[in-house]
């Protein structure tokens, strides 16, 4: 990212007469080593990250993403991960293979967004139609053509991340998401019990506010998860403490609640 920098700097050095050529290349291969070094440094830390979270269980695709925030910012791995996993998402959906665990059970939420979703796919199709009918220029079809049949492709995989990527109560937690946008993770041993209370107005998908964490779709939750005490979950593979009770919304609540312990206290 810093290469075209440094050849802007060494041309303005030449043309003032500041470094000669042979001092030029000299630079230049200098800072190259510099960089070159930097990526290696980066990778192999970025390696390490991975085999320590392959160790503790994560499954390949969470320690890769999770490794790249070694060496990207965090918003740019989130960004390059739902992009990847949308597409991923087509290809499992395709051959009905759901990212489930062993052991654990499935319980689908997104009906609120599908109807949002065949909409905007069908008027994705309607722009390109339209494009083509009225603009005279033929490379400006071409290009909002190309936009429109990936922002199609685009919707239809978040459709398959919602259907491939559900919710899943395992043996040790309960794993909550919104296809590759947003993860809880909640020790099964802390809940204590579950119902049915709708929550609306929320602005974010994640939302974390006086011991409660939020995992809305549409702005909405329609489940509360009670924990035993204020309890340590992972949100977006970071831990977040002190959380008393976890919200989600599903197609079934009755089904997820079936499939949660009750416990007094």
């Amino acid at each position: 990212m810093l290469a075209p920098l440094v050849l802007l700097i060494e041309a303005v050095l030449l043309v003032f007469n500041v470094i000669d050529l042979n001092d030029a290349v000299l630079l230049e291969l200098a800072m190259e080593f510099v960089f070159a070094l930097v990526a290696l440094v980066m990778a192999t830390a970025a390696r390490v990250q991975y085999r320590k979270l392959r160790r503790s269980g994560m499954a390949r695709g969470d320690a890769f993403f999770a490794a790249l925030t070694v060496v990207l910012p965090s918003p740019v791995v989130a960004v390059l991960r739902h992009e990847i996993g949308v597409l991923g998402a087509l290809w499992r959906w395709a051959r009905r293979r759901p990212d489930v665990r062993p052991g654990g059970t499935a319980v689908q939420y997104g009906q609120e967004v599908r109807t949002f979703v065949a909409v905007s796919i069908f008027l994705s199709a309607l722009e390109i139609a339209v494009a083509e009918l009225l603009i005279p220029w033929q490379w400006l079809r071409i290009v909002l053509c190309v936009i429109g049949i990936y922002g199609a492709v685009w919707l239809l995989g978040f459709l398959a991340a919602t259907r491939t990527r559900p919710h899943v109560v395992g043996p040790d937690h309960l794993t909550l998401r919104f296809a590759y946008l947003a993860r809880i993770d909640v020790p099964l041993a802390a809940v204590t019990r579950a119902h049915t209370v709708t929550h609306g107005q929320y602005t974010k998908t994640v939302h974390i506010d006086d011991g409660v964490a939020a995992l809305a779709v549409m702005g909405t939750t329609t489940v509360a998860v009670r924990l035993s005490g204020p309890t340590t979950v992972r949100v977006n593979g970071e831990d977040v403490a002190a959380i008393r009770e976890v919200r989600c919304t599903c197609d079934e609540a009755a089904a997820l609640i079936a499939l949660l312990p009750r416990r007094t206290g």
